[in-house]
């Protein structure tokens, strides 16, 4: 169990920046590409938005890593299944136009395998896709959120699950605690092997939809664990590790340790991201 988290300073999303950061961040926690042939690239694209507006990845970060896996010889999916309208946020955020790299693709149309997380939910509808290539990257935005204070790694891959039936879970799910243990079930399901979030422009306060606030952090955490990405990029948004109820399970079932070790120029760096107003 790999729990080095890499923290490099990126101030912009320009294009040779943002390289350069991502692939510090790479060397970091001694990452390669090679030999891994498909591979899955998960980003947040809750609903269509514009990019200033902090809601989605960023389509610059998805670019200039889809770069990189190309000169590796890698072939690419960017996949999502958003709460709202998945192919018109592909298109509003810039996403689409990484075509020429990826293939882009709604989870909502794909052919499933139903999943067993725990007792409460036995049958998750998941993409075969995920089961079937060599890689899966989540690849999160740092935010705030009304229900579980934060979205990072972990929260990220409730996205993966077909939009409709994502509504129904959340009615199944009404307590955070019950929501949490979800998540942290399907992070150990689906098992990313690589998560990177996009931290240059955070939101806090009435996350995770445009209500929110954008905030200037200045950072790409990146981590093979999901867990303990979330746990690193939680503290830098001025929150207290065990505040987070994922993190909190993920602690007590040992999927990460409390020493984590953080690498990286951009490891002192701490905000204090306004909350959620309802908190």
């Amino acid at each position: 169990m790999d729990e080095k988290v890499s923290v490099v300073k990126c101030k912009s999303y320009n294009h040779k920046e943002v390289r350069k950061a991502l692939e510090d961040s790479l060397r970091n926690i001694n990452f390669e590409f090679k030999k891994r042939g498909k591979v899955l690239i998960k980003p947040n694209v809750l609903m269509p938005c514009k990019v200033e507006e902090a809601v989605t990845t960023h389509p610059v970060m998805l670019e200039e890593l889809c770069k990189i896996l190309k000169r590796e010889g890698c072939s690419i999916i960017i996949g999502e299944s958003g709460g709202q309208r998945t192919d018109e946020g592909f298109k509003k955020c810039g996403i689409l136009k990484l075509k020429k790299y990826a293939q882009i693709v709604n989870f909502e149309g794909v052919d499933k395998k139903k999943v067993f997380i725990n007792n409460s939910f036995t049958n998750v509808p998941l993409p075969k896709l995920l089961f079937e290539v060599d890689l899966v990257i989540d690849f999160c935005k740092m935010k705030t959120h009304s229900l579980t204070s934060v979205t990072l790694a972990v929260k990220n891959l409730y996205g993966c699950i077909p939009g409709n039936v994502k509504s129904s879970y959340h009615l199944i799910a009404r307590s955070l605690n019950k929501f949490s243990h979800l998540l942290v079930g399907l992070n150990e399901k689906i098992k990313p092997q690589l998560n990177i979030c996009d931290g240059v422009i955070g939101m806090e306060g009435d996350g995770p939809g445009p209500a929110g606030t954008p905030i200037k952090t200045g950072v790409i955490v990146m981590s093979r664990n999901s867990f303990a990405l979330d746990i690193v990029a939680s503290e830098i948004m001025g929150f207290n590790r065990r505040e987070i109820l994922t993190n909190k399970i993920a602690l007590k079932k040992k999927l990460v340790s409390e020493d984590i070790e953080i690498v990286g120029n951009g490891k002192n760096i701490n905000k204090k991201y306004d909350r959620h107003h309802g908190q």
